[in-house]
């Protein structure tokens, strides 16, 4: 405290100063990066929940007939996703139709049993979207993706 006290007012000025402009720049840095995180993580879901809407609409047929093949047939079409790592297709009593899992990952729970959403715990984003013919729902579509590719974006943002 006595070396700063034995600074000129114009050391002490330009230290305050850059201490001033080295905060709010770390600030700035600080909100760029969580609107980063959020803008990633926003874009991720719009895009899950447009391939499970997607999904819902191309199994509808499926469903309400009780195809579980045409079901499978539709569901593996998710697999040019890489990171989806699970998906089900369930029909209005909660039964699963069809399901995909990419090698070495486990199912994920029962989406008949939740209301529509988009939660993400930990490590896995999951979308549970109904699937409704003529405004009446038929089933529900339930996907599971990786974070590691929310991460891999944040690493490049940054």
């Amino acid at each position: 405290m006595l070396r700063f006290l034995n600074i000129s007012i114009k050391r002490k000025l330009m230290l305050v100063i850059m201490l001033t402009s080295t905060t709010a720049l770390l600030l700035a840095i600080l909100a760029v990066a969580t609107f980063s995180w959020r803008v990633v993580q926003r874009a991720l879901v719009d895009d899950l929940e447009a391939v499970a809407d997607i999904v819902g609409a191309n199994s509808t047929a499926a469903i309400s007939f009780h195809d579980e093949e045409a079901a499978q047939e539709t569901l593996t079409s998710v697999k040019v996703r890489p990171e989806i790592v699970s998906a089900q297709i369930y029909d209005r009593k909660g039964n699963v139709l069809a399901n995909y899992r990419r090698a070495g990952t486990s199912l994920g729970g029962n989406g008949s049993e939740a209301e529509p959403a988009a939660s993400a715990p930990a490590r896995y984003l999951n979308i549970i979207r109904p699937v409704t013919l003529d405004g009446e729902v038929v089933g529900t579509v339930h996907l599971q993706a990786d974070l590691q590719q929310r991460q891999a974006r944040l690493k490049v943002l940054t």
